[in-house]
């Protein structure tokens, strides 16, 4: 797993905020949250279903900001087509 070698690069890094863009269910979030500078994190998920569960999850924690919204360069309403269920690793700093 790739994963890893980028919390490796990461901790190396004076990053105060993160975004996970795509947040699925939480892997990334995992990830930034060991990672002592990071003192807000912006989390985006359009599932309704998956963002729930990040609620649940993740509601209590001060450090995470969970939008259930879908990014884009162009601020309209679009039709959102949900690939097959599966995990991906996003990060944009």
């Amino acid at each position: 797993m790739h994963q890893p070698k980028i919390l490796d690069y990461l901790l190396k890094l004076d990053i105060k905020n993160a975004f996970d863009i795509g947040a699925h269910e939480g892997e990334t979030l995992e990830y930034f949250l060991k990672i002592e500078s990071i003192k807000k994190i912006h989390s985006f998920e359009p599932q309704i279903l998956i963002y729930n569960k990040l609620f649940n999850k993740y509601n209590s924690n001060n450090k995470i900001v969970l939008n259930n919204l879908a990014l884009s360069n162009n601020i309209k309403d679009k039709v959102f087509s949900l690939m097959r269920y599966r995990a991906h690793l996003h990060l944009v700093f």
